[in-house]
C-alpha cells in the first residue's frame, strides 16, 4: 500500500465479515462460476501452490495488520 492510502480508505471499507473456511467455499463456488460460463474444462481448486495467495487476500479483505507489516 501507498503511503496515507489506507487512511484514505478506512472509513469507506469494512472488514470482511466471514471466516476463513466460509471465505474459501465462497471464492472456490464463485471462480467454478465464472469457469463454467466461459464453458471452461478446467476445474479451480485450492491446492498448495495457490493457497499461500488466498489466504494472503483474504487477510487483506479482512483488513488484518499482518498483511500491511
Amino acid at each position: 500500500m501507498f503511503a496515507g492510502e489506507r487512511k484514505k480508505t478506512s472509513g469507506r471499507l469494512f472488514p470482511f465479515p466471514h471466516p476463513y473456511d466460509e471465505y474459501r467455499q465462497i471464492l472456490t463456488r464463485s471462480a467454478r462460476l465464472v469457469l463454467d460460463k466461459q464453458r471452461e474444462s478446467n476445474a479451480f481448486m485450492v491446492d498448495d501452490k495457490n493457497e499461500p495467495v488466498i489466504k494472503q487476500l483474504f487477510l487483506y479483505l479482512k483488513m488484518d495488520e499482518s498483511f500491511f507489516r
